[in-house]
């Protein structure tokens, strides 16, 4: 198996750290969520990302689908229990490397759910070795 670090990260990174008011909040908490793991993963902390994950997990249950169109109800979907799998993986998991390789998945399925819901907010999609 590959080391950690030999595994593509995709962060999305984001520019506009406000998320309108017009979005589904949820939505937002998912993003915030999102990147509290990220942070907490690129600075090697192991115990930030377990209660970033949680916090990931939880607004992962929170997303009311029924706000969502057709097309991104069809996303949320397929992603969510990826989403909430990958999500527990990392908060309970102790070791930095697992984190990462659940994070890894993660953001690939992050990326396809902020491009199918479009929230109203500058998100990046970068590559980091």
């Amino acid at each position: 198996m590959k080391t950690i670090k030999t595994i593509a990260f995709i962060f999305l990174l984001i520019l506009t750290a406000q998320v309108k008011a017009a979005d589904n909040p949820a939505v937002a908490h998912l993003i915030k969520a999102y990147l509290g793991i990220k942070d907490a993963l690129v600075t090697d902390n192991s115990k930030a990302a377990n209660v970033q994950a949680k916090q990931f997990t939880t607004a992962v249950a929170e997303v009311n689908n029924s706000t969502l169109d057709a097309g991104q109800k069809a996303a949320w979907t397929k992603y969510a229990e990826k989403l909430r799998f990958n999500g527990d993986h990392i908060g309970e998991s102790q070791s930095i490397d697992h984190q990462r390789e659940h994070f890894a998945s993660l953001s690939n399925d992050m990326y396809a759910v902020v491009k199918a819901l479009k929230p109203d907010a500058t998100l990046y999609r970068d590559y980091c070795p």
